[in-house]
């Protein structure tokens, strides 16, 4: 019976923190329509995704916090979307993420990083390698809206942070993937937002 009452109250819970996820997630769409309707056509729409991790039941969500990014009259603002509500915007200096994107588009739309791999052994035009990958990680997910053209970019914490492999073998991609653009625009990201959640910026409207 203890089992089963444990199972049930995992499953509820599960559920509460799954919908919770949705709730802000329609809450941020929301809110991207209505910068558009006002006329805003360059938005950084930011989200750390975990899996396999929960929120605390007295938190507002911070793993699934929205964090919109937009530009009007060439100022940037910020606004946190999250189960507690929407925060008040934040005026940014100009070196901020949305900025950082659009001075390298290019560069960053077509960027990858890419998963841990090594070549085992080579014969000619035959290749056998190894890869790896991990069940529970985080996704800095990156959707932008620039001149009505959308492109979403996903980084993999584990793909970005893994060198080596447990024999010892390097990963081949650790070098290119630390070199990226958009390793640059995930750490300002992240910098940032660490910056602002210290000085307790994100305040609800």
């Amino acid at each position: 019976m203890i089992r089963l009452l444990l199972s049930l109250l995992m499953f509820a819970t599960t559920i509460s923190f799954g919908q919770n996820a949705v709730d802000i997630k329609q809450k941020a769409q929301a809110f991207r329509d209505r910068l558009i309707q006002d006329r805003i056509d360059t938005i950084l729409d930011y989200t750390l995704e975990c899996i396999g991790y929960y929120n605390s039941e007295d938190s507002c969500g911070d793993f699934d916090a929205h964090y919109i990014f937009w530009q009007k009259n060439d100022k940037t603002f910020l606004q946190r979307i999250d189960g507690c509500g929407i925060s008040k915007s934040i005026f940014l200096d100009v070196d901020n993420p949305l900025t950082f994107y659009i001075n390298h588009k290019k560069q960053i739309d077509k960027e990858i990083v890419y998963p841990p791999k090594y070549i085992q052994s080579k014969d000619g035009d035959t290749e056998i390698s190894i890869s790896q990958s991990i069940d529970h990680t985080c996704y800095n997910q990156f959707s932008f809206l620039v001149q009505r053209k959308k492109i979403f970019k996903s980084v993999s914490e584990f793909n970005l942070a893994f060198k080596k492999f447990d024999n010892g073998r390097n990963n081949i991609y650790y070098n290119h993937n630390q070199k990226t653009e958009l390793k640059k625009l995930n750490d300002q990201t992240a910098q940032l937002l660490k910056q602002l959640e210290a000085n307790r910026k994100f305040e609800v409207e």
